[in-house]
């Protein structure tokens, strides 16, 4: 049984004070005038290459349905919920590109306040983690103004989710938990990944099935039409993506170490080398992510999305592609687990996505359309490793940390107050 909230030195205020206070106060002004800026950004340009995506897959939707849009386009990787959740903007926008492009950011922003929003009532009510400079700081996050501002994905959207999944589960309500975690696989399929963490913390608890069942059937729901209506093209094009070749971490180097056989930069027609590197990479993010979710069952629920942070690092660190919007995946997790290695990431993720888009919208600011060609990939590319490197610091110092830091109650992974990451000896665990 999990540690109370007393047993690990963490106050309970009332949680009707979370929105008081000057503290509370400055996050809302800071949220309110980077709301003010995505929105106005949002209006005043036409987004990435990535939202006239949605634009033509919403159109190919409209005509010959979700399913059908599978084995006519590879680019096409995401769920039905998420295709259908274009076809809606698509016709409240009237076909508009610009306003379909405004409406897909618009929902973006609002998934960034309702975080923000969540972390200040998580503060108040369990932990009192993260300090105050450092929920100013994401309140105010540039990275987040950038991708729901400018880029235009579902990205900030499925984080959302998974991050009020974390949220249910400290409150201890599993049904809650698997609907929402469902919902988050629903948007995009990357947070699968995160089933076995959420999965055995249920079972340590003894409420395996009250996480699971709802999770399973929204899971299945969203997937049951291009299962049997096109398994292959849809296994193919969702499950099976693993984002662009050679440009993040372990493929970047390969990829400038020169061998031949590992040079195309893309997801689609790789040779087998890459293929097999590829899914090495894959074999070992699972395979550590369902290790580390049987060590860390018995953490404490307060501690969960804390935990979550911890699994994206193993993510990043071993993942075979990345791409800019991306850099918000980790944020409200990370700033969990440790506000040093948040703002480490945060500075370097703004250099990477500031070099991104300059040299993808014809060097121009403010960016109004940001469209890859190829020939810049190599330059912004080697922006991107200074974040992927940071994630190998963290992940070191998590390996380290597990033999020599205090054993803290049960828990297996708190934010300590000087911003490290802090784990028991496993033999505790």
């Amino acid at each position: 049984m999990p540690p109370s909230t007393h047993t690990l030195g963490i106050s309970e205020p009332a949680s009707d004070r979370w929105n008081q206070g000057p503290e509370a106060r400055l996050v809302f002004i800071v949220l309110f005038c980077v709301t003010a800026l995505k929105l106005a950004w949002a209006a005043m340009s036409a987004g990435s290459l990535d939202a006239v995506l949605f634009y033509n897959f919403a159109r190919a939707i409209a005509q010959v349905g979700v399913c059908a849009v599978y084995p006519l386009d590879e680019l096409f990787n995401h769920t039905p919920l998420t295709g259908t959740f274009a076809l809606v903007l698509f016709r409240a926008a009237g076909g508009d590109y610009m306003h379909f492009a405004f409406l897909l950011r618009l929902v973006g922003t609002i998934a960034d306040v309702a975080v923000v929003l969540g972390l200040l009532r998580y503060r108040a009510c369990f932990s009192k983690q993260p300090p105050w400079w450092a929920l100013v700081l994401f309140a105010a996050s540039p990275v987040s103004l950038i991708v729901s501002g400018f880029h235009g994905n579902v990205d900030p959207v499925m984080i959302a989710l998974l991050f009020f999944s974390g949220i249910a589960a400290v409150q201890r309500r599993p049904v809650w938990c698997g609907l929402l975690f469902g919902l988050a696989c629903n948007v995009k399929i990357v947070p699968i990944m995160f089933a076995p963490l959420l999965g055995f913390f249920w079972l340590s608890q003894g409420r395996v099935f009250h996480f699971a069942l709802p999770a399973a059937a929204l899971l299945l729901a969203g997937s049951i039409a291009p299962l049997l209506a096109c398994p292959r093209e849809y296994l193919h094009n969702v499950f099976g993506y693993g984002s662009f070749w050679g440009v993040w971490g372990f493929p970047f180097l390969l990829r400038i170490s020169g061998w031949a056989a590992v040079q195309r930069i893309d997801f689609r027609q790789l040779t087998t080398e890459q293929l097999m590197v590829a899914q090495i990479l894959k074999v070992m993010v699972i395979g550590s992510l369902i290790t580390l979710a049987w060590k860390w069952r018995n953490m404490a629920a307060t501690h969960l999305p804390a935990a979550i942070g911890a699994a994206w690092i193993v993510f990043f660190v071993f993942a075979p592609g990345a791409a800019p919007q991306y850099m918000v995946w980790f944020a409200p997790f990370i700033l969990l687990l440790s506000t040093r290695f948040y703002v480490a990431l945060t500075g370097t993720s703004l250099l990477f996505l500031a070099v991104f888009y300059h040299s993808t919208s014809d060097g121009r600011f403010p960016w109004f359309f940001a469209r890859p060609l190829g020939p810049e990939t190599p330059f912004w590319s080697a922006f991107a490793q200074p974040v992927w490197f940071v994630f190998v610091l963290a992940l070191i110092q998590m390996a380290r940390a597990r033999f020599r830091a205090p054993v803290l109650s049960s828990a297996v992974i708190l934010a300590s107050p000087k911003g490290g990451l802090v784990l028991p000896d496993p033999q505790h665990v």
